[in-house]
């Protein structure tokens, strides 16, 4: 009987750490920098660069003490390209 336990013990810790792996392979993150945009996107960073310029994506553009940083939200990079295709 104690084997019993051990072993449903040892299948439910398994289990969870299975749930756990699974959760992490599924994350997206929220925010991409512009190469993570571009790869999302299948075209080069300097086209995403030309593409917020001609306003066709938004991005959030963050000073630095030597550049400014880009990012984009993944859900509104999401929007703008289903906004794209449609016009």
């Amino acid at each position: 009987m104690h084997n019993d336990e051990n072993i449903t013990e040892a299948i439910e810790r398994l289990s969870n750490k299975l749930q756990n792996v699974t959760l992490m392979l599924d994350y997206k993150p929220q925010f991409l920098t512009l190469d993570a945009a571009a790869k999302m996107l299948s075209i080069t960073p300097k086209t995403v660069r030309r593409w917020v310029d001609l306003g066709h994506l938004g991005c959030y553009r963050i000073p630095g003490s030597k550049r400014t940083t880009i990012l984009f939200s993944r859900e509104q990079l999401e929007d703008d390209m289903q906004n794209f295709r449609t016009n």
